[in-house]
């Protein structure tokens, strides 16, 4: 799936919206585990999301990978190349 770097800027549109639906996936879990009355109630909870993108030698392209991880799983990552 290719991208030019404008692109880049939509969320909805990074990886083919896998970035985005990631986010709500891990949004819903995380709220989910809130309120859940069998979860300690004052630990926080967290995501964490890191985009990385490695250009090419003439910049005009690049890969693109995304990881995304939350306060009980390990991260999670997928891997796309760009032009």
């Amino acid at each position: 799936m290719s991208q030019t770097f404008g692109n880049l800027k939509d969320l909805s549109r990074l990886m083919g919206g896998a970035v985005q639906e990631r986010w709500e996936d891990a949004l819903g879990r995380m709220t989910r585990n809130i309120l859940d009355p069998n979860t300690e109630p004052r630990r926080a909870r967290k995501i964490t999301m890191v985009l990385t993108i490695k250009p090419t030698e003439s910049r005009d392209g690049g890969e693109m990978s995304f990881c995304e991880g939350e306060f009980r799983a390990a991260y999670a990552c997928e891997a796309e190349r760009f032009l």
